[in-house]
């Protein structure tokens, strides 16, 4: 069995304006390996249980690249973030990605926001 990827070699966190800001940080900015997504999808899953985690931006200003299997984890860690009444916002998504993510209606569950300034924004609001 692999072992899963540390947390904190896949993401940067910071907490701003009483929201987490995550940054992943794949290596050469792809998030393709499998052990990369399952690990990125273990940690991710966990926000849903964080009770001081008022909302999630998750900024993905240094992935160029990511495989459509990260989707299936985004719209899970939504719905989690939804039920417990948190709001998940992704920003600077590739556009390559922003198109599937637009073709899937995922834009419809999760607000894309081109930067993180309008993300946070997003999270002000909906709080």
């Amino acid at each position: 069995m692999e072992e899963l990827m540390e947390p904190s070699e896949l993401f940067r966190t910071e907490e701003r304006d009483g929201f987490l800001v995550v940054t992943p940080t794949p290596k050469e900015g792809k998030i393709l390996a499998e052990d990369t997504i399952q690990g990125m999808r273990a940690w991710l899953l966990d926000l849903i249980h964080e009770p001081n985690c008022r909302g999630v931006l998750i900024t993905f200003k240094e992935v160029g690249f990511m495989s459509t299997a990260m989707l299936g984890p985004l719209v899970t860690l939504e719905r989690g973030m939804r039920l417990s009444n948190r709001k998940l916002v992704l920003s600077n998504v590739e556009e390559g990605m922003r198109k599937v993510m637009e073709i899937t209606r995922l834009e419809r569950v999760i607000p894309i926001r081109d930067n993180e300034e309008q993300g946070l924004e997003e999270l002000k609001r909906a709080s």
